[in-house]
């Protein structure tokens, strides 16, 4: 029984340490800003969509519409500015998953050998049970 669960534990630590490692390995998605551009353009040309629509229909004045367009306008700008997109791509942390994957295992059995039921290493026979 003992042996089974060693075997059960070591695969998921393996396991996780060798999906952990993986991810810290290949970092994040390099396309995410070209995502997060396309939905915020889409978004922005519904809303010129519904100012114009608004404006049409009598609901906006002619005034309050070039306000809320100019702040249309302002908002295009700043999406099309590359501000922070070079800290977006950066690359994966292969330092921080070698690390990751040497120490998650070797932390996991120290800490088994040291919190471990001890109970379980004693045999039956020298196990006194009191019903008192």
């Amino acid at each position: 029984m003992n042996l089974i669960f060693t075997l059960i534990a070591a695969l998921l630590v393996a396991g996780v340490t060798l999906w952990l490692g993986f991810v810290l390995w290949r970092g994040p998605k390099l396309n995410s800003t070209v995502d997060h551009h396309m939905v915020n353009a889409a978004v922005l040309r519904d809303q010129l969509v519904e100012l114009e629509q608004d404006r049409t229909n009598g609901t906006l004045s002619s005034t309050n519409f070039a306000e809320a367009k100019q702040d249309l306008q302002r908002r295009v700008l700043d999406e099309t500015t590359p501000a922070q997109a070079a800290g977006l791509q950066r690359q994966g942390s292969k330092y921080a998953a070698i690390t990751l994957i040497v120490l998650l295992p070797v932390a996991a059995t120290l800490t088994y050998l040291s919190l471990g039921n001890l109970a379980v290493r004693l045999p039956l026979n020298d196990v006194v049970l009191s019903s008192s």
